[in-house]
């Protein structure tokens, strides 16, 4: 009767379904995590929002753009920059080497960097981005992604990088021999249940 759906890779999709489709996002859940005072210890718990005054968001690719244009709106005006990722069309190998955006990377130093996208596979992606933003001057970066993929050795990978803390959704789970450390997994139960209960509002 009708299909739910969780950040979809593309907002053509819907289009598709010749049935209703309700497309929910995680946005809502990461900006709760981001407003959070636990986020990061050193937060003060009565001002959160000097917190956000220090942060940047961060596209890994031009193709999130809308994505981060959302979540920078959703907490307020938070600035945000991307990084722009080349693929070696015969090997394809990934190559991030700089930036596009409203932010200069000479603002970069002395931020706190959170990377928002909506898919993990192999983590290389990322990964390259948290190194150049390390390297652009960026005192921290964390990763919010709505479905963890974890392909190839993306745990690894991941555990090993400079990436300070992961935060993924359980839309995919995330069996035992997949997770390490760095990693948290948040529920998207509650904007599943509303989407299913919107159904039922007269």
């Amino acid at each position: 009767d009708r299909v739910i759906a969780l950040d979809l890779h593309s907002i053509k999709i819907p289009e598709l379904f010749h049935i209703p489709i309700t497309h929910v996002s995680a946005l809502p859940i990461f900006v709760k995590k981001i407003q959070s005072p636990i986020f990061n210890a050193l937060v003060d718990e009565d001002k959160p929002s000097e917190f956000l005054k220090d942060s940047v968001l961060v596209s890994p690719d031009m193709g999130g753009l809308r994505r981060i244009e959302q979540m920078s709106t959703l907490l307020g005006g938070v600035p945000w920059i991307a990084t722009v990722k080349d693929r070696d069309l015969v090997t394809g190998e990934i190559a991030i080497k700089s930036f596009e955006g409203p932010l200069h990377p000479s603002e970069l130093p002395g931020k706190r960097a959170i990377i928002v996208d909506d898919m993990i596979s192999s983590g290389k992606t990322v990964v390259q981005a948290a190194e150049l933003l390390k390297n652009n001057g960026v005192v921290s970066c964390d990763i919010l992604v709505t479905h963890a993929v974890f392909s190839q050795e993306a745990p690894e990978l991941l555990q090993d990088s400079n990436v300070d803390r992961i935060y993924v959704t359980n839309s995919v789970s995330v069996p035992k021999e997949k997770r390490f450390p760095k990693l948290h997994v948040l529920s998207v139960a509650e904007i599943l249940a509303k989407a299913i209960k919107s159904k039922y509002k007269k």
